[in-house]
């Protein structure tokens, strides 16, 4: 009766230790700490040369909000904007980064997108760039749904911000 005891409860705590080791893993939040400058190991990297070297001031929406990144993240981290208008992320740092809808690394919380879809025929409509902005490139996005919407670098996920579209 004893070892079934001991068993029981040592396959309670086994279980226990799982569940903590995935939450955990699951709701890590983002330091302000650098992480590094590429992707996870095994992580695919969709390199997009179209926009590597666009200059800044070409092929711009009239009218169009721009965030621009830097060496230390998005300015302005914050935007609101009206549905229906589309933003503009432009890089002015020394590196690639990868504009997308949060949460790393799978890119769905703005509806329809996520990072498996970067390969689909619906690409062009997902809050995702799908792939690297050189400097001086840029990468846009017509924001539709309203509610509030958080993003990052998916090549460097500290860097965030938030787009509120009313």
């Amino acid at each position: 009766m004893k070892n079934l005891l001991y068993l029981a409860f040592g396959v309670l705590l086994l279980i226990a230790i799982t569940i903590v080791f995935v939450v955990i893993q699951n709701n890590t939040t983002p330091t302000d700490e650098p992480d590094s400058t590429g992707p996870a190991d095994g992580e695919q990297i969709i390199i997009d040369d179209a926009n590597k070297d666009v200059p800044q001031d070409q092929n711009l929406v009239m009218g169009a909000t721009i965030i621009v990144y830097t060496n230390n993240g998005f300015e302005p981290k914050d935007i609101t904007v009206s549905a229906g208008d589309t933003v503009t992320f432009v890089n002015e740092s020394d590196r690639v980064f990868w504009p997308a809808s949060a949460v790393h690394p799978i890119h769905t919380v703005y509806p329809g997108s996520g990072l498996s879809k970067c390969n689909a025929a619906d690409v062009g409509t997902i809050f995702d760039a799908c792939g690297s902005v050189g400097s001086g490139g840029q990468w846009q996005f017509q924001f539709d749904e309203v509610g509030t919407w958080g993003y990052h670098n998916h090549l460097r996920a500290s860097h965030t911000g938030k787009i509120t579209v009313e």
